[in-house]
């Protein structure tokens, strides 16, 4: 799964070329969920938002060291959610998107693309 809260950082593992990436180099997090996380998978909808706790970057060995973020364990850590109610975080994030990207929203709020 690939994630996004549109910071940028320079030693992301790269996801694959497609529509949906363009513009976000740098930007995408490749999200490991193990465990009962990987069900969660299942019920996301790209495009939606919502909150990841307890997300972990470890570094892995693609041809030269990149990161990935990991996930695990019995306890829910996805949380959907709605645009229509919005948060503070949630704001940010929006304005982000909506904003051509020029400046990164730190956080714990991401954004599902598949």
């Amino acid at each position: 799964m690939y994630i996004t809260d549109y910071t940028k950082r320079s030693d992301l593992a790269t996801p694959p070329m497609a529509l949906w990436s363009r513009g976000l180099e740098g930007r995408i997090v490749t999200l490991e969920l193990q465990g009962q996380q990987s069900r969660m998978a299942d019920k996301m909808e790209t495009g939606s938002f919502f909150t990841v706790k307890h997300m972990r970057l470890i570094e892995r060995v693609m041809g030269i060291l990149r990161v990935v973020g990991r996930i695990g364990g019995p306890d829910r850590l996805i949380h959907k959610l709605n645009v229509n109610n919005p948060n503070e975080e949630l704001e940010r994030l929006l304005k982000c998107v909506g904003s051509i990207i020029l400046i990164g929203v730190l956080g714990l709020i991401y954004r599902a693309i598949f």
